[in-house]
C-alpha cells in the first residue's frame, strides 16, 4: 500500500482486496506496452509508489509498484502468459499482489482477449468487481457504468466470473456468455458472498456488436 498513490477516484491504491499478505511473492509475467494511440491531451503516465511520474511509450513494461492511467490516449497491453489487454482512455491498469495471487488490476473500459495456447490464464480482476479465467476464444469487455455497477459483455466462449471470500474460498458468482451482456451490482458493506448480485442479464444488440467489433477488435485501431 502506498500513502501516496490513489486511483483517480481517491480510494487508497491496493486497497479493494482486504485479505493479509506475508512476506513477498513477485509475478514471473511481463506486462509491455505494444501500443499507445495520438496524444489529443492528457498523455497516459504511469506513477510508481514514491510519486514519480513516467510518460508512456510502445515497448515499455509495466511491473509491480505504480499505476497506469491511459487518461486521453488508448493502449494495449500484452502480458507474456498470453493475454492481450486493450484499455479506453479513462482508464486504470496496475500489477497488485491480491488473494488470486500477483495479477493484473484494471478499470474503466478494458477488452481482454486470450492467445496462450493453455486452457485458461489468470486475466486478473476488475477493481471493482471481480475475477476472471481467459482462454483462447474468450473475448470480454468490461466497463464501470455507476458508482456500485460493472458491465461485462461477453463476446464469444463462456467464462466464470469469480470471486474470494473472507476465508479465502474461491466462488463463482456468474457466467459470462455469448453475445451476452450482464450487469454486475455491488454493496460494499455486506459480506462478500452476498456482495454482488446479477440485476441484469441480456443478448447484446446487432449496434452494440458493431461498435465493439469495430472499436475494440479492429486491428486498425491499434497500430
Amino acid at each position: 500500500m502506498s500513502l501516496l498513490l490513489k486511483y483517480k477516484d481517491k480510494t487508497e491504491f491496493n486497497t479493494h482486496d482486504q485479505h493479509k499478505k506475508l512476506g513477498y511473492q513477485s509475478s514471473n509475467v511481463s506486462y509491455v506496452v505494444t501500443f499507445v494511440s495520438n496524444n489529443y491531451g492528457k498523455e497516459a503516465i504511469f506513477t510508481d509508489l514514491s510519486g514519480v511520474v513516467h510518460k508512456l511509450r510502445s515497448g515499455m513494461a509495466i511491473s509491480e509498484g505504480g499505476l497506469l492511467e491511459t487518461n486521453n490516449q488508448r493502449l494495449e497491453i500484452r502480458a507474456s502468459s498470453g493475454i492481450t489487454f486493450r484499455l479506453d482512455k479513462k482508464s486504470e491498469f496496475s500489477i497488485e499482489r491480491t488473494i488470486a495471487g500477483v495479477v493484473p488490476v484494471y478499470y474503466g473500459k478494458v477488452y481482454i482477449f486470450g492467445t496462450s495456447n493453455n486452457e485458461f490464464v489468470d486475466g486478473g480482476k476488475y477493481r471493482t468487481s471481480c475475477y476472471n479465467d481467459i482462454k483462447p476464444g474468450i473475448n470480454l469487455l468490461i466497463m464501470n457504468v455507476s458508482d456500485d455497477v460493472d458491465a461485462y459483455y461477453g463476446l464469444d466462449e463462456e467464462t466464470v466470473i469469480y470471486e474470494y471470500d473472507e476465508s479465502g474460498k474461491k466462488f463463482p458468482l456468474f457466467i459470462s456468455g455469448e453475445l451476452i451482456v450482464t450487469e454486475l451490482k455491488k454493496d460494499k458493506n455486506t459480506p462478500m458472498r452476498n456482495r454482488y448480485s446479477v440485476i441484469k442479464q441480456r443478448e447484446m444488440t446487432n449496434l452494440e456488436i458493431n461498435k465493439i467489433y469495430s472499436y475494440f477488435v479492429n486491428l486498425v485501431n491499434w497500430r
